[in-house]
C-alpha cells in the first residue's frame, strides 16, 4: 500500500495523500469489523461514519501536510548508509541499560 514508502515520507504531498488514503482503506474499516468482533455488536451507523470521516480527515491530511513540509529524503547508496551509521556509538549493553533504567521509573 506504500504508506510508509519513501514517496509518501516527503516532498509529494500528491503521493502522501494516496499513500495514506490506500492505508486508511484497508485499515479503518478491518479496525471497525475487530471492533464489533470484540464487543459482540456492530456499532450504530452514525459511529462508523463519524468515526470513518474524522480518521480519514485527520490522517490524510496529517500525512499531506506533513509531506508539504519536509523535504524528499535523498536517496543514498549503501556505501553511503554504511558511512552514516558509523557516527552512532553504543552497543546492545548500552540499549539494554537504558530500557531498565526506563523500567525502573515505572
Amino acid at each position: 500500500m506504500g504508506g510508509f514508502s519513501s514517496t509518501a515520507q516527503g516532498g509529494n504531498t500528491g503521493a502522501a495523500a494516496t499513500a495514506a488514503a490506500k492505508t486508511w482503506a484497508v485499515g479503518v474499516p478491518l479496525g471497525l469489523v475487530l471492533r464489533s468482533i470484540s464487543r459482540g455488536y456492530v456499532p450504530a451507523t452514525s459511529f462508523l461514519g463519524v468515526s470513518m470521516g474524522v480518521t480519514a480527515v485527520l490522517m490524510i491530511g496529517w500525512r499531506t501536510a506533513l509531506a508539504a513540509v519536509t523535504p524528499q529524503a535523498e536517496e543514498l547508496n549503501p556505501a553511503q548508509l554504511a558511512a552514516k551509521r558509523r557516527n552512532k556509538s553504543g552497543n546492545f549493553l548500552d540499549g539494554l541499560q537504558m530500557v531498565m533504567s526506563l523500567v525502573k521509573r515505572w
